[in-house]
């Protein structure tokens, strides 16, 4: 379920406890959908679901009637039979061993997967999923570390958290599961030695592709997977209070026509206590002129190295600034259902 249905008081789940708790929310979810399917009269059904799901809240208070109706619809959508409902809400031992078995030739007719690959497989053979893909625009280019010491680029933190909460997020959007295919745009890389754009235009941006009639083939490939992407994400510091250099020449090295008619999260942060919030303010202006929308709710992660270690791990999983991405997470995929459906339907204007 989505982040308000399964956990509506914003505590960060594992992704075991994420697990447990859709298994809950199927139990119950197969057990309305049989009283629905029982043929009582009306009244009945709903005066019998309604005390199912009070029961359902009082022994899990994070369950939502919203959650459990929202699994209902995905069976009753398919076209499902009672029988077939019950192998996938509330699977037994007959169809587990059956699920083993997928998984074993899976694993034993292919290469070795990692865990996340096997999660995925199991999740695409179980659900509806839909794959948004996903590019990561890095807003950093720092390469030195100060003279107090410290991180080189300390927003690798930031960075790293977002990644790794991207590869292991799954939404439930109405009767899909979202999964993201992440793809990442570092300027330090891409500016750097026999980068996408460092031959030919440099971070100053001397040849905008946009007023090139050909790009060289490294820059079309970056075009074309900026172009393919279904939204954006934009992890930021703030530079004098504002976008980056960095950001703001590999971002615009590139006409809105690549960006246009999807959506765009921003993700800023800093040393101080602010967050880098001045620096959204006009990295959201860039995007609503390159036409990827920025969505309403915003991620800032002030004093950096107190919240996340170098690897992107949250030095204390409650902290409430965590909340923000999840947030922004679940309003990004949203709109980006959304608009890939109206592209897929009628193009872009």
């Amino acid at each position: 379920m989505s982040k308000r249905q399964h956990n509506p008081d914003g505590e960060v789940l594992t992704v075991e406890q994420k697990r447990a708790r859709k298994r809950v929310v199927d139990e119950y979810a197969y057990k309305l959908l049989e009283l629905q399917m029982e043929g009582e009269e009306r009244s009945q059904t709903y005066g019998h679901a309604k005390e199912l799901v009070q029961e359902a809240q009082a022994v899990y208070p994070w369950i939502t009637r919203v959650g459990l109706y929202n699994r209902i619809a995905y069976i009753k959508r398919q076209g499902l039979s009672l029988e077939d409902a019950r192998d996938i809400l509330v699977p037994d031992a007959v169809s587990q061993i059956t699920n083993n078995a997928i998984k074993q030739y899976s694993s034993e007719s292919s290469t070795t997967e990692t865990p996340l690959q096997e999660r995925r497989a199991r999740l695409l053979m179980s659900t509806s999923v839909r794959t948004l893909k996903t590019a990561i625009f890095y807003g950093s280019a720092k390469a030195v570390t100060p003279p107090w010491g410290g991180d080189t680029r300390i927003g690798d933190r930031v960075y790293n958290w977002v990644k790794n909460t991207l590869s292991v997020r799954e939404a439930q959007l109405g009767i899909e599961t979202i999964i993201h295919d992440v793809t990442i745009f570092d300027p330090l890389v891409i500016f750097g030695k026999d980068g996408a754009l460092s031959s030919f235009s440099g971070a100053e941006m001397r040849s905008p592709t946009f007023m090139m009639r050909e790009m060289p083939p490294k820059a079309q490939e970056l075009a074309t997977k900026i172009a393919e992407a279904d939204c954006y994400v934009i992890v930021s510091p703030e530079y004098n209070h504002v976008v980056p250099p960095a950001l703001a020449s590999l971002m615009g090295h590139f006409g809105g026509s690549l960006y246009k008619c999807k959506p765009s999260g921003i993700v800023t942060y800093s040393i101080g206590p602010w967050g880098g919030m001045r620096a959204a303010m006009s990295i959201s202006t860039m995007c609503h002129e390159l036409g990827c929308l920025p969505v309403s709710a915003m991620c800032g992660i002030p004093t950096v190295a107190d919240i996340l270690q170098p690897d992107g791990t949250p030095v204390n999983t409650n902290n409430r600034m965590l909340k923000q991405l999840p947030n922004m997470l679940e309003q990004l995929e949203w709109m980006a259902v959304a608009m890939k459906k109206q592209r897929d339907a009628v193009g872009t204007f």
